[in-house]
């Protein structure tokens, strides 16, 4: 997959800059979510449902809610009727996620995902006012889970007197491929609709590891264990960031330049 998208680059790159007649430069912003699996989180929600079961009023969702946030995107192209571009994309999604114990208190674990997007793509014009494009690029994402718990007067603690309370990260570089359309509808104005499908990670070492909360108190580890049946085993496997599905995000766009030439 790596290499197809190498080559995608290289291809479109070339064929850009044979065939521009028409530049367009523009910016930005609009509402963005994603469908997510990840088998990772399932098999932590379960295994905490399961230990838990007893005194559990409401468990965890055993699926990562939807994250909805915002993206923001600068974009390039060129040509004409065949269109060979590039974007820049910023997003930031959130999802939560908790379990309700009898006495009202809860275990809270909120995502947040960050993510850069750089891609390349092709694709032709629909009349005037339409174009329609499919791209391949790379995914620079750095995801939190920020695992905490309420107190049943409200209070919400990050502090280690609970063995899972922290502020986890995780890094990770992934590959997608998407597909775009953009409808012009003023002289400087468009709606982008994209859809990103995210795959798996270049490297591993996306596991979920601590910051400054509550470093060495879950039995000197730094990361959440994928098994809460585990959490006092040396040698726990730990939770990683292996989210995978679809990224879609709706964006206004103002044309900073659409230039004939």
């Amino acid at each position: 997959m790596k290499k197809i998208v190498t080559i995608i680059y290289i291809s479109f790159a070339f064929s850009a800059f044979a065939h521009a007649q028409n530049m367009v430069l523009s910016l930005g912003f609009g509402p963005a979510f994603y469908s997510v699996k990840s088998d990772n989180n399932t098999a932590f929600f379960n295994s905490y449902n399961t230990l838990y079961k007893n005194i559990l009023n409401k468990p965890f969702a055993t699926k990562i809610a939807t994250p909805i946030g915002w993206q923001g995107v600068f974009a390039f192209s060129l040509g004409k009727k065949a269109l060979y571009y590039s974007t820049i994309t910023v997003n930031r999604a959130y999802s939560d996620n908790r379990a309700t114990f009898i006495n009202n208190d809860q275990r809270r674990m909120r995502f947040q995902f960050n993510d850069i997007k750089v891609d390349l793509g092709s694709g032709f014009r629909v009349g005037k006012k339409v174009a329609v494009g499919l791209l391949a690029g790379m995914c620079f994402r750095n995801s939190y889970v920020k695992s905490s718990f309420i107190y049943n007067d409200g209070t919400e603690s990050f502090t280690n007197e609970k063995q899972l309370n922290g502020i986890f990260h995780s890094l990770k570089i992934m590959t997608y491929l998407g597909t775009s359309i953009d409808v012009q509808v003023h002289k400087r104005l468009a709606i982008n609709l994209k859809a990103d499908f995210m795959m798996g990670s270049v490297f591993a070492g996306d596991t979920y590891n601590d910051l400054d909360y509550t470093k060495g108190t879950i039995n000197s580890r730094n990361s959440i264990p994928q098994n809460i049946n585990e959490i006092n085993n040396i040698g726990y496997k730990g939770l990683a960031d292996d989210t995978k599905g679809v990224h879609i995000a709706i964006v206004l766009k103002y044309l900073l330049i659409d230039k004939e030439y």
